[in-house]
């Protein structure tokens, strides 16, 4: 009788445990970039955290993932001058605004608890905003 006490009780552990882990890794897409023609943004999101084994849980997910195409003030060096430097070593920068792919991580209600942002995106298509999901998805971290 013993026996099947304790046996009960490490599968409830084991039960609760797994189920824990299920939540954790529960989310909610509170928004998504605007989409283009050739390209479901939010199907692409969607199937690429599916292969990282998130579930999406609208009602109570645990994490809110926010995804925005910003645009951003970068320094790039002057190509005018060849990459190269003025007087004093200092090398020649010039400001470029580029758009990227920017994903914001919130672990409930709260400030952000991770943010990333892709690479600049070269162009709006449909190969490269699917490329940005994909790498911000990858390193998202697992906690």
């Amino acid at each position: 009788m013993m026996r099947i006490k304790r046996a009960a009780v490490a599968a409830l552990c084991a039960l609760t445990t797994l189920a824990a882990e299920a939540a954790e890794h529960e989310y909610v897409l509170d928004c998504l970039p605007g989409g283009d023609a050739g390209l479901n943004v939010a199907e692409v999101i969607r199937s690429r955290l599916e292969l990282h084994d998130w579930r999406e849980n609208v009602k109570s997910g645990g994490y809110h993932l926010c995804f925005r195409i910003e645009a951003r003030q970068i320094m790039v060096p002057d190509a005018a001058y060849g990459g190269g430097y003025y007087r004093g070593g200092a090398p020649l920068y010039r400001a470029e605004i580029v758009r990227m792919l920017s994903l914001r991580v919130n672990r409930g209600a709260g400030t952000p608890s991770w943010r990333e942002d892709s690479e600049a995106l070269a162009e709006d298509t449909p190969q490269a905003i699917d490329q940005a999901v994909r790498a911000l998805i990858d390193r998202l971290p697992l906690d």
